[in-house]
């Protein structure tokens, strides 16, 4: 599909937004590349001792050093030595390593305008948890990306529906930027309040004050909360009607479902898992199930499918789930 103008150039400003958190030498070979590929970057992938990764969701372009993208690696520049690559992890963390030592820990920075690096490393361990890493060997920086209109039959099936969602699908495939569109709707003053759990800060994204992503005029965003204490606020002080979540999964956040499951309030969230298959073999998603917090399943496409970035490939009534001996659920789809 053509994009119009507008919407080019504003895809064009989501990758130099993202590319500007980078060190200034990659910056500058990054700000000058196709302006097609900026459109449709997902991720920027930098690696020690090896080329620069773009990554579209449906192929990859490696940068050679004037610029111009080739779609094999071999063909490309290793542009990332030690030393250039301490420089763009010091420049995500605005220079300031230590305020980001807890995001660190749990793989990850949050950067400057509202996006998030993954980060690969060597864990430190303390006490049988990780206190630190060090050796940073690779960095993913995901695009951060609004598209109007994506979750549009999500927010159908939610108004048929009486209770929460859960919406599923591999990383990558858009499950954030899903959620990102349905706090935007809903909370535009006709459904009550909203309360969005940003705990990675890349949904609304607070950057110096302000937040960088458009989520709605009646919502509340608790930013960097632990998901599990961030339902018991939500609940306690916030007095909402939906709660939004990314990534959900963990025991203590089936445990506080059990508690948010009566108190009126809908919750919808997200959690990996690349097909029925692959969500009904998870043991987290059995909790949460189990809740009663979820009466619908969103499965989204996997990522691998062109042009089904973000779009629902079935919804699942969690009403018909049927446990099955040794576990596991039998379901029936909507």
């Amino acid at each position: 599909m053509k994009l119009t103008d507008v919407l080019r150039q504003r895809r064009i400003n989501e990758f130099d937004t993202a590319a500007k958190n980078l060190s200034g030498e990659l910056w500058e070979i990054l700000s000058r590349i196709n302006p097609d590929i900026k459109c449709a970057a997902r991720e920027i992938r930098i690696r020690i001792s090896q080329p620069i990764q773009i990554y579209t969701g449906d192929e990859s372009f490696f940068v050679l050093k004037s610029s111009q993208c080739v779609s094999t690696a071999e063909k490309a520049d290793k542009l990332i030595d030690k030393a250039l690559l301490q420089s763009v992890v010091q420049s995500l963390a605005s220079y300031s390593l230590h305020t980001h030592q807890n995001e660190l820990t749990n793989g990850f920075i949050s950067t400057v305008g509202g996006g998030r690096a993954g980060i690969g490393a060597c864990a430190v361990y303390e006490n049988g948890a990780v206190k630190s890493v060090k050796d940073i060997t690779s960095v993913c920086l995901r695009v951060s990306r609004e598209f109007h209109g994506c979750a549009d039959r999500i927010l159908e099936k939610l108004s048929s529906t009486s209770g929460g969602m859960l919406i599923a699908g591999e990383p990558g495939c858009g499950k954030t930027t899903i959620l990102r569109e349905v706090c935007r709707k809903l909370a535009d003053g006709k459904n009550g309040s909203v309360v969005l759990l940003d705990e990675r800060m890349e949904i609304a994204s607070l950057s110096s004050g302000k937040f960088v992503h458009d989520v709605g005029a009646c919502c509340d965003v608790l930013s960097g909360y632990k998901k599990s204490d961030g339902i018991h606020q939500a609940v306690r002080t916030l007095s909402p009607s939906f709660v939004i979540c990314d990534e959900i999964g963990a025991k203590e956040d089936a445990d506080a479902l059990k508690e948010f499951v009566n108190t009126g309030v809908r919750m919808i969230a997200s959690v990996h898992a690349g097909d029925r298959d692959e969500l009904f073999r998870r043991e987290s998603v059995v909790r949460m199930l189990s809740t009663g917090a979820f009466s619908c399943v969103a499965v989204l496409y996997r990522k691998n499918v062109r042009g089904k970035m973000g779009q629902v490939k079935e919804f699942i009534n969690t009403e018909n789930l049927k446990l099955l001996p040794g576990g596991g659920y039998k379901c029936s789809v909507l």
